[in-house]
């Protein structure tokens, strides 16, 4: 659970930045979006190989 204490003098724009950020940083909106639906393992296993296959011609200079 994300926390931000905000200090006495600091505005609420800052404050909402840092948040975002630290939201960003955890990647929970990206595992909201994920668990809106249901994926079958299958499914999962087949997405996360051809994400792996596309990092791998990424790195290699093969785009």
């Amino acid at each position: 659970m994300i926390e931000v204490n905000r200090d006495e003098q600091e505005p609420i724009d800052s404050l909402i930045r840092r948040f975002r950020r630290q939201v960003t940083k955890q990647k929970i909106l990206q595992e909201v979006k994920q668990r809106g639906f249901f994926v079958s393992e299958s499914v999962q296993r087949r997405m996360k190989k051809r994400r792996n296959e596309r990092k791998k011609k990424r790195r290699s200079g093969k785009i």
